[in-house]
């Protein structure tokens, strides 16, 4: 694993609707599973040359990583956030997502007692954490339309930030950092979040 040219990107992107409310939060994983899914596709060929990527729902927003062989890393970073800032949602592909997303958030009570413990223990604890019954409640307004509305919104305010190790210089890292943030200045018009909009969730420590 050592001496090998990798690097591994991790690029942030925190939006205050992200985790907003239970309709918003469900948007947000619909956000990232349909894209993935859509990505998948397009990455096969890149798997195979030793390069991996991942989109995923956070609170706070969602994460992309790339990582892997440094070749060719950053010109498929670049194609993945044209996708990105590009993308039209497929109704056919959101249906089929929705359904197991609906099914797997139904299923919670069928859950090992363990999984579902660790549930309730962040309702308590954490600041706000949507349990998986109000999320359900929330999957008749999700639809292919609230999606397309909500990306634009999601991208138009927004906090950018990256982790970048492996085989890079400083000054590379900072030119993949400045190319994320104009990308999504010219595509979205993406404003900075206000330092009061930075705060992270809280949780109780017993």
């Amino acid at each position: 694993e050592f001496l090998l040219p990798k690097n591994y990107i991790n690029i942030e992107l925190t939006s205050p609707i992200a985790y907003f409310d239970p309709h918003h939060a469900n948007l947000t994983y619909m956000f990232s599973a349909v894209f993935m899914d859509e990505l998948n596709e397009y990455l096969y060929d890149a798997e195979l040359a030793g390069i991996d990527c991942s989109l995923y729902a956070t609170f706070s927003g969602v994460i992309l990583t790339v990582k892997g062989y440094s070749d060719k890393q950053g010109e498929l970073l670049n194609k993945i956030l044209d996708k990105l800032t590009r993308f039209n949602v497929d109704s056919d592909r959101f249906y089929r997502l929705k359904e197991r997303f609906s099914r797997d958030l139904k299923n919670f009570e069928c859950e090992q007692p363990h999984h579902q413990s660790t549930s309730y223990a962040r309702h308590l604890l954490y600041e706000k954490f949507w349990h998986l019954h109000e999320m359900t409640g929330a999957l008749p307004g999700l639809t292919v339309e609230s999606l397309e509305n909500f990306i634009p919104k999601f991208f138009g305010s927004i906090h950018v930030e990256c982790l970048v190790y492996g085989n890079f210089t400083a000054s590379l890292a900072l030119s993949l950092y400045t190319n994320v943030v104009e990308k999504l200045k010219d595509d979205f018009n993406a404003k900075c979040l206000l330092p009061s909009q930075m705060t992270r969730m809280r949780e109780v420590e017993l």
